[in-house]
């Protein structure tokens, strides 16, 4: 039943996520001109806890298929993601293994 819960979370959390990808703008500095990435050009960071490694994989598979937006995943322990997430200030969703982690991240 747990893993029921996680999994649906976590599809609704990267569900979510992927739903708003892209609704950023970079101002390019020889025109000005405002404009989005194109999807060649495009990709997402999830930190994953190391257990969801296999369901991550086929869910970044189907979403790189449909949109064209690849999806890069850093996999391990949710403490090693949270401090490489507060080191280096990039990425763009964390699905953590259980619940206790959303609440220190």
């Amino acid at each position: 039943m747990m893993k029921k819960a996680i999994a649906l979370i976590t599809i609704v959390i990267l569900a979510g996520l992927l739903c708003t990808a892209g609704c950023t703008s970079q101002q390019t500095p020889a025109t000005g001109d405002n404009t989005t990435p194109g999807a060649t050009d495009t990709s997402i960071l999830v930190y994953s806890g190391a257990g969801l490694k296999k369901p991550m994989n086929e869910i970044g598979a189907a979403f790189t298929e449909k949109t064209g937006i690849n999806v890069e995943y850093n996999f391990a322990g949710s403490g090693t993601l949270i401090s490489q997430m507060e080191l280096s200030r990039k990425g763009d969703a964390f699905i953590p293994g259980g619940t206790p982690d959303y609440r220190i991240a």
